[in-house]
């Protein structure tokens, strides 16, 4: 009996240090997953909700500097304080990111801050000169616009990593008048030989498609884009989006058939020491330009290319900058390229400018009676 009392200690014992070691095996547990928990919620406080907030001041100065640009061009002083708005949005998340910014190194925060809060400067200032309603205040803050509030505007979405791009249909270079059918535009982002797709979606607001292209490296990069094919037909009720056996089918009556396609580009972060911005890329109606913008400065003269399906070609080129005219289709300048496709066009101040050209070919056999095709080349200079 007295050998089973001390199994049976030695039983309890056993188990009962089992249990304890068990139990703080539990505690020890459910103190790791709070302070993982705690950490979690640190990461989606602090550093998902910083890039958030980056992501929220990207959208908002590009809001404002939309808003600010209709207002000059159009007159609207409702936009001028739809531009203060955002201007004050601006403010608020820059003291949150401050707030919420999670490494100890802040130079880049630093960075990012005094860039926008220089815009902001420059803002309230074309704000108060616009307010004046007359053509030579509207005159003066437009030249702001040009001179100071855009590169501003660039030298800010050139800070981040991440950028909100639009893709545009317009007749006005930067007022967009409508978005594109999303499924009929590809946008890729060019860096190195590396293309990323970006996806877009329809934003009604800025009546555009919208998306986020994020660099994959340092430097330069080009926003690389396709505006597929549509069929449009001239009939005797106007024109009417579709082709002629499609329409003829409903009762129309149809005089001729087009197709119309869009190629673009557009230059991030030029630099003395890059040639991407002189790549062929190969699209069928593609503009190249032969003089690096980060070499430019107003008064200087460039120099760009047409070519069709790789092969210099003869067409006319237009330049224009964000904020010239509110005039559908109206240029600083319009040039016609030589045979070699070539053409010098000077650049009269900083501001984000581009180039348009365009070639219409004849077409038989085939769903439309012609091919018409559009080219554009946007490009800072500062």
């Amino acid at each position: 009996m007295i050998k089973n009392m001390k199994i049976r200690k030695s039983l309890i014992l056993g188990y009962g240090v089992t249990v304890v070691v068990s139990v703080i095996i539990i505690i020890a547990s459910i103190i790791l997953m709070t302070i993982q928990k705690g950490q979690y919620t640190s990461i989606l406080d602090n550093y998902v909700g910083a890039n958030d907030i980056v992501s929220e001041c990207r959208i908002n100065y590009n809001i404002a500097g939309r808003s600010l640009r209709d207002a000059v061009l159009g007159g609207n002083v409702t936009n001028l304080d739809n531009a203060l708005a955002k201007v004050n949005e601006l403010k608020e998340d820059l003291a949150a990111l401050e707030s919420k910014y999670p490494l100890k190194d802040r130079t880049e925060l630093n960075a990012f801050v005094d860039t926008v809060e220089a815009w902001e400067i420059e803002a309230e200032k074309i704000v108060n000169v616009a307010r004046g309603n007359t053509e030579e205040s509207r005159t003066q803050a437009a030249a702001l616009i040009a001179s100071d509030c855009s590169p501003r505007l660039q030298d800010a979405a050139a800070k981040g990593d991440a950028l909100r791009v639009e893709a545009q249909a317009a007749h006005v270079f930067m007022i967009s008048e409508e978005a594109e059918p999303a499924d009929t535009v590809v946008l890729e982002l060019m860096q190195g030989d590396a293309r990323t797709p970006v996806t877009l979606t329809e934003d009604s607001k800025a009546k555009a498609l919208a998306g986020t292209a994020t660099l994959t490296a340092d430097g330069p990069a080009l926003l690389v884009g396709h505006r597929l094919p549509q069929i449009w037909s001239d009939t005797t009720e106007g024109v009417l989006e579709g082709g002629r056996q499609t329409l003829e089918a409903k009762g129309k009556k149809v005089l001729k058939v087009g197709k119309y396609e869009k190629f673009a580009k557009t230059l991030i972060n030029p630099s003395a020491d890059d040639t991407l911005y002189k790549k062929v890329l190969g699209q069928d109606l593609e503009i190249v330009l032969l003089t690096n913008p980060a070499d430019v400065k107003p008064g200087d003269e460039i120099k760009a290319e047409v070519l069709l399906n790789g092969k210099p070609v003869k067409a006319p080129l237009g330049l224009t900058y964000d904020g010239y005219s509110t005039e559908m289709d109206t240029y600083m300048t319009k040039v016609e390229t030589g045979a070699d496709g070539m053409a010098t066009l000077k650049v009269t101040k900083p501001g984000l400018w581009m180039l348009r050209t365009e070639y219409t070919e004849a077409l038989s056999g085939g769903d439309a009676d012609k091919r018409n095709m559009r080219a554009t080349y946007v490009f800072p200079v500062k």
